[in-house]
């Protein structure tokens, strides 16, 4: 009896610690699971920032917290989320590590984004990261035409223009190069939308391709909008005149060479101006007034009109072609901006043209945030 109790007593002692750890094990295996969903819901914190936060050249906007997601929380732009069953908040500060900077004020294009997510069993983790600015620069579409419904008007002549915003190699056919297509016109209202996809007559709308479907005509992300008038202001200021850039008056031109591959140029007309015959440009060609395009005119990076544009190749003369983007500042007014596209003209995305003008004047051109580095903060 005495052996038979005292093995029993063992045995229940073994069982009751094989129980105990076995609850110990399930414990630090939930308090593990949890505890990896809090980073992941962390990092997805940093995403949904990466989302919402404007393209620009500098970070002010959001530490200023002027983004509706980021609204200001103790003093810092604070963005709030949930996922499942962990929630996040993002603080957005400046690095401060340049000088001339202020917690508003950023110079180095470089913030911090600290996320903390909490969920189950008390679990909470959080991420510091550091967040720059792409070196790319994705215009919104091939053509880009911001602006309310009411201050824009576009008109589609014939069946010969092209306008596409699959990468294509200049000279090669729609989507000839490795870049991820964007849509063929881009605008910034749903109703601006509507009416650009309204003015194309069924034979035409096959002719505007790109991401999402024929037409290919999109409203773009809020967080992709940007001013065109200020990009044509800061591309300007960073030019060098009779170097890397040229200002003419508004006139009529029919040839030249404004840039090529190797020595792309801002050429700035300050105002109207019709562009004819085998005139040529690689860079960045920036027009004050309304622009008119003619014949063979062909064209290599980045087009931004201030006024109205008028984009037609003819039958005798030859294409009108631009690689590259074509943007437009945004309609304020009623229809104080006009689009038409017709004739020959082909109108072709391209990131080999684009990847040229911003390895010359990169600074100057609106980019998306992008993660530089971030660490667990223990």
């Amino acid at each position: 009896m005495v052996v038979a109790t005292m093995a029993m007593v063992l045995l229940l002692a073994v069982t009751g610690a094989a129980l105990l750890f076995s609850r110990l094990n399930l414990k630090s295996s939930s308090n593990l699971k949890a505890g990896s969903g809090a980073l992941h819901a962390a990092d997805a914190g940093i995403q949904h920032a990466l989302a919402v936060i404007p393209v620009g050249t500098q970070f002010d906007v959001l530490l200023t917290g002027s983004v509706s997601e980021f609204p200001l929380v103790n003093g810092k732009p604070t963005l709030t989320g949930s996922l499942s069953a962990y929630t996040y908040t993002v603080v957005a500060e400046n690095d401060t590590n340049t000088a001339g900077e202020t917690t508003t004020e950023d110079a180095n294009r470089v913030i911090i984004l600290t996320s903390s997510a909490t969920g189950p069993n008390g679990a909470k983790r959080t991420i510091k990261a550091y967040i720059g600015r792409s070196s790319v620069f994705i215009p919104p579409g091939s053509v880009y035409f911001p602006g309310q419904s009411q201050y824009i008007e576009t008109g589609f002549n014939g069946t010969s223009f092209q306008i596409d915003g699959n990468d294509t190699v200049p000279g090669g056919s729609p989507g000839s190069g490795s870049g991820s297509p964007i849509p063929g016109i881009s605008t910034t209202s749903s109703a601006s939308t509507s009416q650009v996809t309204s003015s194309l007559s069924s034979n035409q709308q096959p002719l505007v391709g790109g991401r999402g479907g024929t037409p290919s005509v999109a409203t773009t992300s809020a967080s992709l909008v940007f001013d065109v008038n200020q990009l044509a202001q800061n591309i300007i200021a960073s030019g060098i005149e009779g170097v890397t850039m040229q200002t003419l008056p508004s006139g009529n031109y029919s040839s030249g060479v404004w840039g090529t591959s190797m020595a792309p140029m801002i050429t700035h007309i300050t105002g109207n101006a019709t562009l004819t015959g085998d005139l040529t440009g690689y860079g960045v060609l920036i027009v004050d007034g309304d622009l008119t395009v003619r014949g063979s005119f062909s064209f290599k990076g980045v087009i931004i009109a201030l006024g109205d544009v008028d984009f037609k190749g003819s039958a005798d003369s030859g294409q009108a072609t631009l690689w590259g983007a074509l943007l437009a500042k945004e309609g304020t007014t009623s229809d104080s901006m006009r689009l038409t596209v017709g004739g020959n003209a082909q109108i072709f995305y391209s990131t080999q043209t684009i990847s040229t003008v911003v390895h010359s004047w990169g600074n100057s051109f609106p980019k998306g945030p992008k993660v530089v580095g971030w660490h667990e903060l223990m």
